[in-house]
């Protein structure tokens, strides 16, 4: 017998064509499978990295208050020196701060977000006395102003110790 009689008498075309076709089938099987879990890979990926950007705003939002802090302890040093002129300049600075964390803070709620309202409101309005008190040649009760910045001084502080209690909470958590 010869081969291409065998082959034609046991179908071998037949079954290398049945055959192709379910390696193709199978094939096909799992490069979806495959796509699948390349899609679940790049959803987690993604979500990993917004976790990461969120978790990075939280860490500069922290440092932003923590700074807010330090130049409003630096504002009462300056209302008790009376050194009108840089006290302008840390208004305008702190103003800065607190509009930026206000703007860039993730999953800040209605009472945080009242207290930085509130604070950057005060700290407008200190300015706005200060700058007419140095126009009109008299100094401001800066008793009194430094009893509003100590104000803002310590719902800002409880607001940092929140965020900072929260964050590690959250590493903890994982």
């Amino acid at each position: 017998m010869s081969i291409a009689q065998w082959l034609t008498d046991y179908h071998v075309g037949d079954l290398a064509s049945i055959a192709g076709v379910v390696i193709s089938v199978v094939g096909f099987i799992i490069t979806l499978w495959n796509v699948r879990r390349s899609k679940s890979a790049a959803e987690r990926a993604e979500a990993a990295a917004n976790e990461a950007r969120l978790l990075m705003r939280g860490y500069q939002t922290v440092a932003d208050f923590s700074a807010a802090i330090a130049i409003m302890e630096e504002i009462k040093r300056l209302h008790r020196t009376g050194q009108l002129d840089v006290l302008l300049d840390r208004y305008a600075a702190l103003r800065k701060v607190l509009i930026g964390v206000r703007r860039l803070s993730p999953s800040m709620n209605e009472a945080v977000e009242n207290q930085l309202q509130s604070a950057i409101t005060t700290l407008a309005t200190m300015e706005d006395l200060v700058e007419r008190s140095r126009s009109a040649g008299s100094a401001p009760n800066f008793v009194r102003l430094n009893r509003l910045i100590s104000r803002d001084i310590d719902a800002l502080h409880a607001v940092l110790i929140d965020m900072t209690a929260s964050s590690g909470d959250t590493r903890n958590g994982e």
